[in-house]
């Protein structure tokens, strides 16, 4: 149980950082004139390369395997993008609800997705 609650924490810690790193990236780019999707695309990139470094060689203690992971991990993003879609739209659009509760729903439901499918498969 202390084994999965410290790669629980370590997962919670890269996520963090590369939110933090996205948003800043982001900001950076688009002060410099860019276009808002560009820069927030620079900023995904970022994060994306960021989140898959740490957790690939800190959350789940790899040393190997990149050619096999990096496109696993790559699906495991793409589904955790499509879930935070689906659940805004099932929420905000089918049900109107408001858009803070399916924020809410997703901050609990897609990091969950993420982190089983990185256990179990990405980084298994």
């Amino acid at each position: 149980m202390k084994a999965i609650v410290g790669q629980l924490t370590r997962f919670g810690l890269v996520g963090v950082a590369a939110t933090l790193l996205h948003i800043g990236v982001a900001w950076l780019v688009h002060a410099t004139g860019a276009q808002p999707l560009l820069a927030n695309a620079a900023g995904f990139l970022a994060a994306f390369a960021l989140s898959y470094l740490g957790h690939f060689y800190w959350t789940f203690n790899q040393r190997e395997g990149h050619l096999m992971r990096l496109p696993r991990f790559v699906v495991v993003a793409g589904v955790g993008f499509a879930l935070s879609n689906a659940i805004v739209w099932g929420a905000v659009v089918l049900a109107s609800a408001p858009f803070e509760l399916a924020l809410a729903v997703i901050l609990v439901t897609v990091p969950t997705a993420t982190w089983l499918l990185s256990r179990l498969w990405a980084f298994r």
